[in-house]
């Protein structure tokens, strides 16, 4: 098995244990800002998944259940609270309903951060060979670059927005090298196969679920479609709306995030 790089605040006593899962082309670190808000009882665990932040891409498959299983390996290694409450932004909330559907009984409450449960992508073989193939050339790749070009000419065949994630995901070095926050073959192979999946399954097992909702004005994954889906699924989700926030809910509000991740929490 892969080593997983994970960050665990455990005080003692602990009262309430919270898990969290970033998305695509992301790390644990996006949640930095959150950490010092919380409650200082409270257990935290949060990880980065297979093939972004510190944690060497593994494996050929990147569905949302294989990284779910990821987690749950990791998490049973370590002395950590259960049930915990699960946090999952973006793809990482895919990630999120898969374990709670899997193991339903390490789950206290689920929070799902600006992302639906329904199938985003047909399942299409031919270009499923055509981004395992990329996989596989970046799969050893090293993550450190000569120059910001470097990193330019790798990205921009794979991402029409690979401007944005240059300056948001490139951290130059003390040796002058660049470093990508993310294996560019891991995040093509994870954004089609993530998504590929009807997650609904993951909320058979009764678990309060709700879901926060990033303005759709300013950006946001989830649409009219991905709501009404949770409703006929799901009636029993809670739907917070945070306006004028973009899909980085914890990033762009992040005061009001906590408040209305805490007042969930505390209902349990």
């Amino acid at each position: 098995m892969f080593e997983m790089n994970v960050e665990h605040i455990k005080p003692v006593p602990s009262q309430e244990t919270i898990v969290m899962i970033h998305g695509l082309q992301s790390s644990l670190r996006t949640f930095d800002k959150l950490i010092p808000l919380l409650p200082k009882t409270m257990e935290v665990f949060r990880v980065d998944q297979r093939g972004h932040g510190e944690t060497k891409a593994w494996g050929n498959s990147y569905t949302s259940e294989e990284m779910a299983k990821d987690l749950h390996h990791k998490i049973h290694q370590t002395n950590i609270g259960t049930p915990f409450h699960l946090l999952g932004h973006s793809m990482g909330g895919r990630t999120a309903l898969a374990y709670a559907g899997l193991y339903p009984e390490d789950v206290k409450s689920i929070i799902i951060e600006d992302m639906g449960m329904e199938r985003r992508a047909g399942l299409d073989e031919e270009k499923l060979v055509r981004l395992q193939n990329i996989y596989a050339d970046f799969k050893y790749h090293t993550l450190e670059f000569d120059s910001i070009e470097e990193i330019r000419q790798i990205l921009k065949p794979l991402f029409s927005y690979y401007d944005g994630l240059i300056k948001s995901k490139v951290i130059q070095l003390p040796s002058g090298k660049y470093k990508l926050q993310f294996n560019p073959g891991v995040a093509a192979l994870y954004g089609y196969q993530g998504n590929y999946s009807d997650l609904s399954w993951g909320l058979d097992n009764n678990i309060p679920v709700t879901f926060f909702v990033a303005d759709s004005k300013i950006g946001s994954a989830m649409n009219d479609k991905s709501l009404d889906y949770i409703r006929q699924k799901t009636p029993r989700a809670k739907i917070e709306y945070f306006e004028g926030a973009w899909h980085n809910i914890h990033k762009s509000q992040t005061e009001k995030f906590t408040k209305k991740l805490l007042n969930w929490i505390n209902k349990f």
